[in-house]
């Protein structure tokens, strides 16, 4: 699986090198390596559709598995922040995020309903019609 970075054996390169100059030359070298490796992974992959489905389904699973901790973790920050108000304000927001068709990418709904949680909470509070939690 190649991704961005490309294969990250350029950081391996990096941690033992002896000192900056030999690591960029190095580095340069093994970056230069991987890409020309690419279409030769590529080609491989392409015998064996089985790997690639599977890759894909790695890649989508972690997808979900950070859009859930962050949708969690934003509200139990939410939730810190406004018990109760919050919690249900993060899932009314996912919700409604679903319902819209997803304007704002699944990954962030938790933190940017926690984030508009904190500033209301915080406007509540300077208003008096809140207390402080906790």
């Amino acid at each position: 699986m190649y991704s961005p970075v490309g294969f990250t054996f350029i950081f391996v390169v990096g941690l033992f090198s002896p000192n900056v100059w030999v690591a960029v030359i190095l580095g340069g070298l093994v970056i230069f390596i991987e890409v020309m490796l690419l279409s030769v992974v590529a080609r491989f992959l392409d015998k064996y559709p089985g790997i690639r489905k599977s890759g894909e389904n790695i890649r989508n699973a972690m997808t979900k598995l950070l859009e859930v901790a962050l949708l969690i973790g934003g509200a139990n920050a939410s939730n810190m922040i406004a018990p109760g108000f919050g919690f249900f304000f993060i899932a009314g927001f996912y919700l409604l995020n679903e319902a819209a068709g997803r304007p704002i990418v699944r990954m962030a709904v938790g933190p940017v309903g926690a984030i508009a949680v904190g500033i209301i909470a915080n406007i509540l509070v300077a208003l008096g019609i809140m207390s402080v939690p906790k």
